[in-house]
């Protein structure tokens, strides 16, 4: 399972790759941090793909952005990914989710999950 220490980790390279300042706190907001609306979906969109790629977790993009706002913390979006990451995903091309600790072929697709 992702930790929050990984999801915090997630969130600030995810605003390096947005744009936004660096040396800020979880208490920090994300308006604060340097990220307007545009830049925010460009988070959001970066918590995705380091989630998967470096952790092996799926982070489900429509739910994250229905939680993040300008005025969102770091803390809270941290606290977010950390709840709404999913425990492991296939390895076919569309990573399909899958329950932790999850089955060893893809109901979807037939991939391994690793």
């Amino acid at each position: 399972m992702l930790t929050l220490e990984q999801a915090q980790a997630i969130v600030f390279r995810g605003i390096a790759r947005a744009g936004g300042r660096s040396g800020v706190s979880a208490g920090t907001t994300l308006a604060s941090a340097g990220l307007d609306q545009p830049k925010i979906e460009t988070l959001v969109s970066a918590i995705v793909n380091i989630g998967l790629s470096q952790f092996d977790h799926g982070i489900l993009y429509g739910e994250i952005v229905k939680s993040v706002f300008p005025g969102t913390t770091i803390g809270q979006l941290s606290g977010a990914v950390f709840e709404l990451a999913v425990g492991k995903v296939c390895s076919g091309p569309d990573h399909h989710s899958q329950p932790y600790p999850g089955p060893d072929k893809c109901k979807q697709c037939g991939y391994d999950v690793p």
